[in-house]
C-alpha cells in the first residue's frame, strides 16, 4: 500500500536497502555466521597457539598448571612453568617457575619461588630465590633458599643465604643458618641460630690473648 502523498512504499524502501547492501564491497561482517569475528584479535604475526592457562612472554611461553582441590596426583611432577597445588601431591615437585601450595604435598618441592599458605608439607622446600610460609602452614622438612619469611610451623633445618624473617606466629624446631635474622615477638625457636653467611666474622672480636 502507498501512504500519504510524498510517502515511501514499504516494498520499495526494503528493495532500496537491499540494493545498498549488495553494492557495498566492504564486506563488514565477512563470510562467517552471525556473531563471528573474521578479523583476528591478534595480528597474524602475533597469533600463537598454546594450551589453556598458557602465559605468553616476550621470548617464550610459560605454562601455569593447577591441581584443583579434591584431586590427587601420585608421582613426581616436573614443569618449565608455574604450578598451583590445591589438592594432594604424593611425589616430588620440580618446576622452573613459581610454586604455590594451599593443599598437601608429600615429597620434596623445588621451584624458583615457593609460597605455602595454610598447607601441610611433608618434605623439603628448595628455592633459588625466596620461600614464604604463611600462618597455619605446617612443614616437616628442611628449607633452603636465598631468603625466607616464615609465619607457620617448621620442623627441620633452615639454610638461607640471605635474610630470614620469623613472624610472631612462627614455630621452628630445628637449626637456622642465615646472613641475618629478624625474630618478631612471639616466635618460638627450639634450636640454634647462626649468622654464618654474615659479612662479619664474630670470632675476630674475641682473639685469644697471647
Amino acid at each position: 500500500e502507498t501512504g500519504d502523498e510524498g510517502g515511501l512504499d514499504y516494498g520499495e524502501t526494503m528493495s532500496a536497502l537491499s540494493s545498498d547492501i549488495e553494492e557495498d564491497d566492504s564486506n563488514v561482517y565477512g563470510d562467517g555466521p552471525i556473531n563471528t569475528v573474521t578479523t583476528p584479535i591478534l595480528g597474524e604475526s602475533e597469533a600463537q597457539s598454546g594450551p589453556i592457562n598458557t602465559i605468553w612472554g616476550d621470548s617464550q611461553k610459560v605454562t601455569a598448571g593447577t591441581i584443583i582441590k579434591g584431586m590427587t596426583v601420585n608421582g613426581n611432577i616436573a614443569s618449565e612453568g608455574s604450578l598451583d597445588v590445591h589438592g594432594f601431591v604424593e611425589g616430588n615437585i620440580d618446576i622452573k617457575g613459581k610454586l604455590s601450595i594451599t593443599g598437601k604435598v608429600q615429597g620434596d618441592s623445588k621451584a624458583d619461588e615457593i609460597f605455602v599458605n595454610g598447607a601441610k608439607v611433608a618434605g623439603g622446600l628448595f628455592s633459588n630465590n625466596s620461600v614464604k610460609v604463611a600462618g597455619g602452614s605446617v612443614i616437616k622438612g628442611n628449607i633452603k633458599a636465598s631468603a625466607a619469611v616464615i609465619a607457620g610451623a617448621v620442623k627441620g633445618d633452615i639454610d638461607i643465604q640471605g635474610p630470614v624473617i620469623l613472624d610472631a606466629t612462627a614455630v621452628i624446631v630445628g637449626n637456622i643458618k642465615s646472613k641475618s635474622i629478624q625474630i618478631n615477638n612471639g616466635a618460638v625457636i627450639e634450636g640454634s641460630c647462626s649468622q654464618c653467611y654474615s659479612d662479619v666474622t664474630a670470632t675476630n672480636y674475641f682473639d685469644e690473648e697471647e
